[in-house]
């Protein structure tokens, strides 16, 4: 009730002040590029409200039991000092936190970077590749969820969910000279390791001899040290269940929050250095997206794994489809309408590639089928299904269908059906989008030609919430059909 005491004399002007030593702490701390670090803009977003409101709360306490001006002046003067400080102090270590994943190297302006592709490097004395190819040779991908309730050494983990915590990097010597790799540096140690595929990461690796024209593989894990340590405080706990509660609220309101996740994109460089500084390798870029929670809004939104995947492809949205609920496409964003396509190169295969999956795990109606419907021949094939333990994570282990091999002699148009839903809105639930569909951007900005991100949504179901990312796939070498039966006009 100390808000509700009449305030006399001075009293208005003191809680003036308070509060707008409130306002410049939560500016100061904003004033950092949030963006860069979704988590931890909920510790910078939230608690100067929450020590500012533990502020007044103690100043009214003391206009209560102090009636002296002077000992007024003085906790209201120490009040005020503790907010502009807490502001200053999450100011800085925001920029330091964030600063130490780019201490070794500029992961964002190395000449090494290429865009998306399926050519391995060979420009280099060594050629090195991710073995995943994708998004890139030179790009490897992970995805981690910490979930308190259950430890990584817990058992019971093993048969609920699976993390892409692991890629495989292969490395061959193209000289006609042995060569001898000394070390791996990562641009930040606490968040990935090296280890020898079958062995634990903390095993002797280096130094590595690789005889003329042959290869080693090398395993990269995503450890996520850092991150885990950040958020052991009772306080970082508190904050990321306030956020998951804010990210529900605002979807009851169609309301979407500009800032702060559950969820963090991470990325970084590992080189491999040789005893011999005139033979190079080229880095492997590394990017992954750290999960504190499975399912519900825990969840990265699409547009989260689109970054992580290096796509520049705007989705719209960042948790659900604006309050859209299936009925248009999303405005001011890269997504088109679409429902039947056709090849784009009658020489080369159809190629798709599931890119995500985050929804319910572990049951068999959960493990999404992929498949493609002939118009003209009234008919579905399948293509592949999804193990049913990758429901959260960044490229899904999936299994191919006796129905696979006829994306190497595709022909005539046909809709993609992703468990229930087809491109094809006429066949779904409610005549709604089940899968929308967006033009495929590379990290450079350029639109991949004959190529798109497709993502789906359960529809007609309870736990249907419109974030077209339960089933996420890049698909290529497909163009529209320019005799779409249902033609619709995307907004812009």
């Amino acid at each position: 009730m100390p808000l509700l005491v009449p305030l006399r004399n001075r009293g208005y002007f003191q809680f003036l002040s308070l509060i707008l030593s409130i306002v410049i702490s939560a500016a100061i701390a904003v004033a950092v590029p949030l963006q860069n670090d979704e988590l931890g803009a909920i510790i910078n977003i939230y608690m100067p409200v929450f020590i500012g409101i533990a502020t007044m709360f103690l100043f009214g306490i003391t206009i209560i039991i102090n009636k002296t001006y002077l000992a007024r002046g003085v906790v209201l003067l120490f009040l005020i000092c503790i907010n502009i400080i807490i502001g200053i102090a999450l100011n800085i270590n925001f920029n330091n936190f964030n600063s130490q994943f780019h201490s070794r190297f500029n992961t964002e302006n190395n000449s090494a970077v290429n865009a998306l592709t399926h050519i391995p490097l060979q420009k280099d004395q060594i050629l090195i590749q991710n073995t995943d190819g994708f998004p890139a040779y030179n790009r490897a991908v992970f995805s981690y969820t910490y979930d308190p309730d259950s430890p990584l050494k817990n058992p019971a983990r093993q048969n609920t969910i699976i993390d892409r915590d692991t890629t495989t990097i292969r490395i061959k010597n193209t000289l006609n000279k042995t060569i001898i790799i000394t070390r791996a540096t990562f641009s930040n140690d606490e968040l990935w390791a090296v280890a020898l595929p079958g062995s634990q990461s903390g095993k002797q690796v280096f130094p590595m001899m690789i005889a003329p024209g042959d290869s080693v593989s090398l395993n990269v894990v995503f450890t996520a040290n850092v991150l885990n340590k950040r958020i052991q405080s009772p306080f970082w706990k508190a904050a990321l269940k306030f956020q998951h509660s804010a990210v529900a609220l605002g979807r009851f309101f169609n309301y979407q929050l500009p800032h702060g996740s559950t969820c963090s994109t991470i990325s970084g460089l590992v080189y491999f250095e040789t005893s011999n500084k005139a033979t190079t390798i080229s880095p492997i870029h590394l990017n992954g997206i750290w999960e504190y929670r499975y399912e519900n809004d825990w969840e990265p939104g699409l547009q989260m794994i689109l970054n992580s995947l290096n796509f520049k492809t705007k989705v719209g949205f960042t948790y659900f489809d604006n309050g859209l609920k299936g009925e248009k496409t999303t405005e001011h964003s890269d997504e088109i309408t679409a429902d039947y396509f056709e090849v784009a190169n009658a020489g080369q295969p159809v190629r798709i590639r599931k890119i995500a999956s985050y929804h319910g795990c572990c049951t068999t109606e959960d493990s999404d089928t992929l498949a493609i419907y002939h118009l003209n021949e009234r008919l579905t094939r399948q293509l592949q299904y999804t193990n049913k333990y990758s429901g959260q994570m960044l490229l899904p282990y999936t299994l191919a269908l006796s129905g696979s091999e006829h994306l190497d002699k595709l022909s005539g148009p046909f809709a993609v059906k992703i468990g229930e839903s087809f491109t094809d809105r006429t066949r779904n639930h409610g005549k709604k989008i089940g899968i929308r569909v967006w033009k495929a951007i590379d990290e450079h900005g350029k639109v991949i030609s004959n190529a798109y991100i497709l993502g789906s949504d359960y529809l007609g179901k309870k736990g249907t919430n419109y974030d077209y990312q339960d089933n996420v796939y890049y698909i290529e070498n497909i163009k529209l059909y320019n005799k779409s039966v249902a033609p619709l006009m995307a907004q812009k």
